[in-house]
């Protein structure tokens, strides 16, 4: 048991953020280091976060700061649950099939800064 129980901790990042006063929210203050961290290469796609409970107790925090700061961290794609299993750190979003706007597609005006529908007389 104390093998797995060693294993299980090996997979958990060391990644305590540092909550400051007066900084804002708490929770939105842990989404953003969950956010910094995963752009730093600190944290990357399928690392276990630490249970929230967990998170909670190391930070001083009440439980339900670490579930808002997860909800939130969820919401900008950076988490997925997995159940039992725990928190992982979500491979990145990309959108495949992007829409190319061409509705404002027009050419440029012509050389010489006129204007390219003069009014011509046609009809002599």
């Amino acid at each position: 048991m104390s093998q797995l129980k060693t294993m299980q901790d090996q997979s958990v990042p060391s990644w305590p953020p540092q909550l400051r006063r007066g900084a804002g929210p708490r929770f939105l203050q842990i989404a953003d280091a969950l956010q910094q961290a995963v752009a730093d290469g600190l944290l990357k796609p399928g690392d276990r976060l630490p249970p929230q409970r967990e998170l909670a107790a190391q930070l001083d925090v009440d439980l339900t700061t670490i579930t808002r700061a997860y909800d939130e961290a969820r919401r900008r794609n950076l988490l997925e649950a997995r159940g039992a299993r725990g928190t992982y750190v979500a491979a990145p979003k990309v959108e495949l099939t992007s829409v190319l706007d061409l509705s404002m597609n027009t050419p440029p005006p012509p050389e010489g800064g006129g204007h390219a529908l003069h009014s011509v007389n046609v009809f002599h």
